[in-house]
């Protein structure tokens, strides 16, 4: 539901379905404002891998995408999204077969970040500067069966950032007591 503008070029041959998804060849952009999003199920199978509430109706202010499809398939480079629950940017590809390849980078609601607990301690090196949850997930497999696989390379990077900077503190701090130790004793 909601103010949808498609602008879209299709070209295809044959006489069978078959035969015109193969050639099918098109490309285009949609722009979605002030909607909504219902019952989509592919929405509730994320937010239950997330252990999040359901998703059965999102509030779209903005959605944003070009597409093209080429080779069975129809791909999204510049997928965005902004709702109540979070910024969503999507790349990848759904094969006409129904077969999906993408990478999600989700951007969760302040609201839904503070009660995002999926991975317990952890959920927090998923934070960005803004105090708000970031992930970023595959999504590959059949569109009636999906997986879900977090990429955890960001807050990975970002704990280890993290200990490497304490133990640095910790050096330098052992270091200074150590000159200082020194220092006394010569002084003796």
């Amino acid at each position: 539901y909601g103010k949808m503008n498609i602008t879209a070029n299709f070209s295809g041959k044959g006489n069978e379905l078959a035969d015109i998804q193969k050639s099918l060849l098109a490309n285009g952009t949609v722009n979605f404002a002030d909607g909504k999003l219902v019952n989509w199920d592919i929405l509730d199978k994320i937010a239950s891998f997330l252990k999040l509430d359901s998703f059965k109706e999102q509030q779209i202010k903005t959605l944003k995408n070009s597409f093209r499809v080429e080779n069975s398939r129809v791909w999204f480079d510049d997928f965005l999204a902004a709702t109540k629950d979070g910024d969503y940017k999507l790349t990848g590809s759904v094969g006409l077969d129904g077969s999906l390849d993408y990478k999600l980078n989700a951007v969760l609601s302040p609201e839904l970040s503070t009660r995002f607990d999926a991975l317990g301690s952890f959920s927090n090196y998923l934070k960005n500067d803004q105090g708000r949850v970031v992930l970023d997930i595959k999504i590959k497999g059949p569109v009636t069966n999906p997986e879900f696989a977090l990429d955890t390379s960001r807050p990975e990077d970002k704990f280890k950032q993290q200990v490497k900077e304490k133990a640095q503190e910790q050096l330098k701090e052992k270091g200074q007591n150590l000159l200082d130790e020194l220092l006394k004793k010569k002084k003796k």
